[in-house]
């Protein structure tokens, strides 16, 4: 794509990968904590976790990041490797930024637990949130791109 992403394409790219992403962290968060999931900080979960999604998206390069780590691999653009390559420091920022905001808005805030016991949570939760988010990311990144090019009259192979 040439020049630089239209609104309609940037809401669309956006809503399609980051609702998931923030539905999917607040599922995961409690199952990794042997928790209950739909407690009443479900729907707040997925709110904060979709607006920290969206603020990623503003703040970082996210698909340049992808695509330049993918680059180290010498592999096609837009391929289904890319994806697969690309959406692992991609889904580690994520996990990272929104994990952290929400152990500490549910161990700390929430719960009353001490501050350490969020960070534990952060840590031990890490891995294998990091590994539900990138299989999220590499499910819903080419939907979303389609999905957005679409809303431009555009299509992947427009891209290359």
């Amino acid at each position: 794509m040439n020049g630089k992403p239209s609104a309609k394409f940037i809401i669309v790219m956006n809503l399609i990968m980051d609702i998931p992403m923030a539905v999917v962290m607040s599922i995961m968060g409690p199952i990794l904590a042997k928790q209950p999931v739909i407690t009443p900080l479900f729907p707040i979960n997925c709110l904060i976790g979709f607006a920290l999604a969206f603020f990623i998206n503003a703040v970082f390069p996210i698909s340049a990041i992808s695509a330049k780590f993918a680059g180290l691999f010498k592999v096609k653009r837009h391929s289904f490797v890319e994806n697969i390559i690309g959406n692992i420091p991609a889904a580690a920022i994520f996990v990272f930024i929104i994990g952290f905001v929400m152990n500490v808005f549910d161990v700390f805030i929430m719960a009353k637990q001490p501050f350490l016991n969020a960070m534990m949570a952060w840590v031990f939760t890490f891995v294998p949130m990091w590994l539900v988010c990138w299989i999220i990311a590499c499910i819903f990144v080419p939907i979303a791109l389609r999905c957005a090019l679409a809303t431009d009259g555009k299509s992947i192979a427009d891209m290359q």
